[in-house]
């Protein structure tokens, strides 16, 4: 039986990558994969359902904690390289291992370079995002060395190929759900309350529906560690009546069977799993034109609009409009849901069969 070990930073939050992490694992533990996810951040409890058989583990990482200092992370990256004996071991023993980041893929790299022709870097982060120098040049120096590094959409896959990697472009799947007739008016919104995903936009968008007198709330769904910020910025807007923090949730169908639009607010995203989530149930979505995943899923005026990229005022306005034109909204809601049927696990999963053999 063929072994595959998953080396990524968390199975016990809510994020997209996650999600689809632990759908790809089932996948592979059903075509007689045996399969393992090290974890280090020290979680061993998934947030999604994983088969039995899957081991969780965690190797906790020093390097992997924020650091301002440049050089202390190179030297605590280091030091986990030398302290953990049995990576070696466990490298040797699989078939393939998966690093769902460059920093845990440097790692493991550092860790035993005869290990490369195994290795596989699955990149969730947007190439756009910058990175030091010296980043930087360790992450050219590495997915240039390993078996594949694997892409969310083609305009980063190209960018990986000008690198001299052996790149590969694998998107995210979603399943389709039943289209619910709904009646409801509220927007939805749904992510990690983090910097990245823009929740100071959401912030100003809020402010800019408030003065355009638009009543329809926008439901937030998530937490993160901007939770307790955003939330006090919130009541000192007095903007509780349009932004409504609703937590965390399992039960996503119920949220999108009585939404009317998604909204996506993030500053940079690979391919955000939440577009394709809200097309399985039919819904359409305004997203801001960040790099580079919103523009490799929405085709604009089709199934969903593209803002300019922290344009709050167009943003507010795309949203008013949308809201009363609910027969375009309809049209937009169906072929969302077309564009969704694309990414149908049956056609994505089976993708992974060629890195993974």
């Amino acid at each position: 039986m063929k072994t595959i070990i998953f080396f990524t930073k968390s199975v016990s939050i809510t994020g997209g990558k996650e999600k689809v992490l632990s759908g790809l694992c089932n996948y592979l533990v059903s075509t007689g994969y045996a399969v393992k996810i090290v974890t280090y951040d020290g979680s061993l409890e998934s947030f999604f359902a994983l088969n039995s058989s899957i081991k969780i583990e965690t190797l906790p990482l020093r390097s992997a904690q924020p650091k301002k200092n440049l050089l202390l992370k190179f030297v605590e990256l280091y030091k986990d390289v030398r302290a953990y004996k049995n990576m070696r071991q466990q490298l040797t023993g699989a078939n393939t291992v998966i690093a769902t980041d460059y920093l845990i893929a440097s790692v493991l790299f550092l860790g035993n370079k005869a290990s490369a022709k195994k290795m596989v870097a699955w990149e969730h982060l947007s190439y756009t995002v910058a990175l030091s120098t010296a980043w930087a040049f360790i992450r050219k120096k590495v997915y240039r060395s390993i078996k594949y590094v694997v892409t969310l959409n083609r305009e980063e896959q190209s960018f990986y190929k000008t690198m001299g990697c052996n790149s590969l472009c694998i998107a995210n799947p979603v399943q389709q759900q039943p289209v619910v007739e709904n009646v409801a008016q509220h927007i939805v919104w749904v992510g990690a309350l983090t910097k990245d995903k823009g929740i100071d936009y959401l912030l100003q968008i809020g402010v800019q529906l408030k003065k355009r007198n638009v009543q329809t709330p926008i439901h937030i769904y998530g937490s993160g560690e901007c939770m307790e910020e955003f939330s006090a910025a919130i009541t000192q807007q007095a903007l509780q009546h349009i932004l409504v923090l609703k937590g965390i949730t399992k039960n996503i169908a119920a949220v999108y069977a009585n939404a009317a639009l998604l909204i996506v607010t993030s500053k940079h995203e690979c391919f955000p799993t939440v577009i394709l989530e809200a097309f399985s149930f039919g819904i359409p979505v305004i997203s801001f034109d960040c790099p580079t995943g919103p523009r490799n899923i929405i085709s604009e005026g089709k199934n969903g609009y593209l803002i300019a990229q922290g344009d709050v005022t167009a943003m507010a306005e795309k949203i008013k409009s949308s809201l009363m034109e609910k027969q375009t909204l309809k049209a937009m809601g169906n072929a969302a849901y077309e564009t969704a049927c694309n990414y149908n696990p049956a056609i994505i999963y089976p993708q992974w069969l060629k890195v993974t053999g």
